[in-house]
C-alpha cells in the first residue's frame, strides 16, 4: 500500500505545476459548462443554451438529432414545445458522478 501511494505521488509530481493548474482550471470550466447546460434548459433559456455551443459546437439530442452552434436553441425550442414525453414543469437537472479524464500531454 505504501509503495502504491509513493508511486502515485511520484506520478502526480512528475507533471509540471503549470500543467496541474491547467487541469484544475479545465475541470472547473467543464463543471461550469455542465451546470449551465442544465440551468439554461430548466429556465427555458434556449438562446442561452445555444450560446453554450459557440459557432461550431455540435449538440446531439437523445434521439440522435443534431444541431450546430446557435441552431441548438431552435431545436430545443421545438423539442420542449412538442413535449413528447409529457414532462410537467418545473423541471430540473441532477448532475452526479461527474467524471472528467485527461489524456495525453
Amino acid at each position: 500500500m505504501r509503495l502504491l501511494l509513493a508511486v502515485m505521488l511520484l506520478i502526480g509530481g512528475a507533471q509540471p505545476a503549470s500543467a496541474q493548474r491547467d487541469e484544475t482550471a479545465d475541470r472547473a470550466a467543464i463543471h461550469a459548462l455542465l451546470v449551465a447546460y442544465g440551468s439554461t434548459l430548466d429556465a427555458r433559456d434556449f438562446d442561452g443554451f445555444g450560446k453554450l455551443f459557440g459557432k461550431a459546437g455540435v449538440y446531439v439530442a437523445g434521439s440522435g438529432r443534431q444541431a450546430t452552434g446557435p441552431e441548438a436553441a431552435g431545436m430545443m425550442r421545438k423539442i420542449f414545445a412538442a413535449n413528447a414525453m409529457g414532462f410537467r414543469e418545473p423541471a430540473f437537472h441532477l448532475f452526479f458522478n461527474e467524471v472528467v479524464v485527461f489524456q495525453g500531454a
